[in-house]
């Protein structure tokens, strides 16, 4: 699973794994968060955020403030309209990896909390349900025991991408 990123990084610090996962060192990434937190609030909002993604070397096709919100609130678990650094991360590690414009890939990857590559099939539903789902545990359940192994307790993209599809979630 390759990267097809339209954010733009322009970082030495970025590493790339053998998958060809991106990802930001957590103590660099902590140390520019804690930075970037002008009231010390232990949250970042929209523009904290614009500004570190720039100091971070992460150009986004677009930074207009609307489309960074709508990024965000996908990550803002706690529905505060801010990031802790928890949220930030898994926020840094989907931009890295996905296209912004492509809402599906980054919905999954924000919904890899270990950076896997794959989601484990507990937090499934939950982001079925950010995508706008209106599937039930039980149909997700079916579907995910029909076409995985049985032993399997994870779902990479391509499965997350076939569920949507069936499930007719846009």
């Amino acid at each position: 699973m390759g990267c097809s990123s339209n954010a733009h990084v322009h970082s030495k610090v970025i590493k790339t794994d053998e998958r060809g996962i991106h990802h930001y060192p957590v103590d660099e990434l902590i140390k520019e968060f804690n930075l970037a937190d002008k009231d010390k609030s232990g949250s970042l909002n929209v523009d904290e955020i614009i500004a570190l993604m720039l100091k971070l070397g992460v150009k986004l096709d677009t930074t207009q403030r609307s489309e960074v919100e709508k990024l965000m609130m996908i990550a803002d678990d706690q529905k505060t309209k801010k990031l802790e650094f928890h949220e930030f991360k898994q926020f840094m590690y989907a931009i890295l990896n996905s296209s912004p414009q492509a809402t599906v890939t980054f919905l999954f990857f924000v919904g890899d909390k270990d950076e896997s590559g794959t989601i484990e099939q507990v937090e499934l539903f939950k982001i079925l349900k950010k995508a706008g789902s209106k599937a039930t545990e039980e149909q997700v359940k079916e579907y995910m025991k029909h076409q995985m192994k049985a032993d399997s307790k994870c779902v990479d993209l391509k499965t997350f991408k076939e569920l949507l599809i069936h499930l007719k979630v846009k």
